[in-house]
């Protein structure tokens, strides 16, 4: 097993717990790593992150794929810094301005859109162009 390999079955793990975690609502995600910062937060940057590590690590020769998960590694660290901009704090709690919370629900989907399809993406081109190599072999 190769560290590529480590590196995908660990970052694999986290996105999957912190999906679970958020469907299920874990109470350890409202619990502070340091004061106002909850662990929820945190695991959903380093989860959106991840998905464009991975994505970078599975297409790592496909320049153009290479290039877009960077873009989603930028996006996902981008986040948490623009929700504590539109929400003026670090909990992310929005006060009675519906229009800040709209405004950071848009960005959040669009972030995670990004981050999980171009994910999805990457696997799918990687295991076509599997398919298609073994296919020319044989």
């Amino acid at each position: 097993m190769t560290n590529s390999d480590r590196a995908i079955y660990i970052l694999g793990f986290l996105i999957i717990f912190t999906i679970i975690s958020f469907v299920t609502g874990s109470p350890f995600l409202s619990e502070e790593i340091i004061p106002t910062l909850p662990n929820g937060n945190v695991l959903i940057m380093a989860a959106l992150m991840s998905c464009g590590v991975v994505g970078r690590i599975i297409t790592w020769t496909y320049k153009r794929i290479h290039r877009l998960n960077t873009i989603t590694i930028v996006m996902g660290a981008l986040w948490y810094p623009i929700g504590i901009l539109l929400s003026g704090n670090t909990g992310l709690n929005f006060t009675n301005d519906s229009q800040d919370s709209f405004v950071f629900d848009i960005i959040t989907a669009i972030i995670i859109a990004a981050c999980f399809g171009l994910l999805l993406f990457s696997v799918g081109f990687r295991l076509t162009m599997i398919v298609r190599r073994k296919w020319r072999r044989s």
